[in-house]
């Protein structure tokens, strides 16, 4: 009996196919056109070779192949010579949702259920919109199979891990920063920070600017401000007292004074260690730096502690005019010494009045 004529999928077919059991004629549509107007007989162009399965693969070539001739999910995709049956084409021959004529039109396996290796089944991927075809377009949350090797050694996010070290790592595939930290899976793999962690980051590596979503609420250094707000203001987000005065960066702000500014606080809301360089500072400028004055109790903002050299502080030690212990009439040279510090006074005559020390 005639076949129904078939369709491809770029162009209507010119040709008709008759099977006398399982062996097939192909016949010109033309030419029959023309016998029917005419009377004419005329002849196949050329035997068909004889598909019993219907998988577009001649059975001779399936014996050839090693796959079965009567089975019609089993044959090599490169050797479909002849078109397909029907009843193939409705066939699911790899069970991934498509059926073959599906595949076929895609350009995916028909006898691969993942035809790009991703992990993710065919025809999952065309329901979640991505593309079967390319092995970085897929939903994570669909991966069901096993990717292919091919697959592990490809980086889907360009963050310079590999996929396969992605999965050891359980950072994401398909998200450069999983911390959202700003710096990329690879390089905080390389600086020995956390990639999971997203207050373990080298700040001079963050690339992704500025970082958004969890990271930017918040506090890594638990100052009191979001790294957010740190970034508003120029502080350290990995930093508590950004300018090392010992005051939070946090208490600053509530204190109205710069956490930026080392000699701008309030004594009374140090809580935290001062840093080196603020110990080196001078802030009141009365010639004992900041770590001296700590360590002497006396207060690192008042220049009248722990010696008052300026005109405006109280005087706090009187010296008799002509203090002579030899009994010479001139004051002679000697230290006197005030809650430990020593000051040395030189020979002379004093006037009446009182010596600041």
């Amino acid at each position: 009996m005639f076949t129904k004529p078939t369709y491809g999928l770029a162009a209507v077919r010119t040709r008709f196919e008759v099977s006398i059991g399982h062996v097939f004629f192909r016949f010109s549509w033309i030419l029959f056109f023309v016998a029917f107007i005419t009377g004419r007989a005329f002849a196949a162009e050329a035997p068909m070779g004889a598909d019993a399965d219907g998988d577009g693969v001649v059975d001779s070539t399936e014996v050839a192949d090693g796959t079965n001739p009567n089975d019609p999910c089993s044959f090599n995709l490169g050797s479909q010579t002849e078109i397909t049956s029907g009843t193939w084409n409705v066939l699911d021959c790899d069970n991934d949702g498509l059926t073959n004529i599906q595949e076929l039109q895609l350009g995916t396996h028909p006898l691969n259920p993942d035809t790009d290796g991703d992990g993710v089944a065919d025809g999952v991927e065309i329901s979640d919109f991505s593309d079967p075809l390319k092995p970085c377009s897929f939903e994570l949350l669909s991966q069901s199979l096993p990717p292919n090797s091919a697959w592990f050694n490809l980086d889907c996010d360009g963050d310079w891990l590999t996929n396969g070290e992605e999965l050891a790592a359980g950072t994401l595939i398909l998200n450069p920063d999983t911390d959202g930290d700003g710096v990329v899976d690879g390089t905080e793999v390389n600086d020995g920070t956390d990639p999971l962690n997203p207050c373990s980051y080298l700040a001079i590596h963050q690339n992704i600017l500025p970082p958004v979503g969890d990271w930017a609420s918040l506090d890594c250094d638990s100052d009191g401000l979001s790294n957010a707000e740190e970034l508003s203001l120029g502080t350290d987000p990995q930093n508590p007292d950004s300018d090392g005065d010992g005051v939070s960066d946090g208490q600053e702000i509530e204190d109205g004074t710069l956490p930026l500014d080392p000699c701008g606080f309030v004594l009374a809301s140090q809580t935290l260690i001062p840093s080196d360089a603020w110990n080196g500072l001078d802030c009141d400028m009365d010639s004992t730096l900041n770590g001296e004055e700590m360590n002497l109790g006396s207060d690192p903002l008042n220049p009248c502690e722990p010696i008052p050299i300026d005109p405006t502080c109280p005087n706090i030690f009187n010296i008799p005019q002509a203090f002579s212990p030899n009994g010479d009439g001139y004051n002679d040279t000697y230290v006197i010494q005030i809650n430990g510090i020593s000051k040395p006074f030189f020979e002379g005559i004093y006037p009446l009045g009182s010596v600041n020390i």
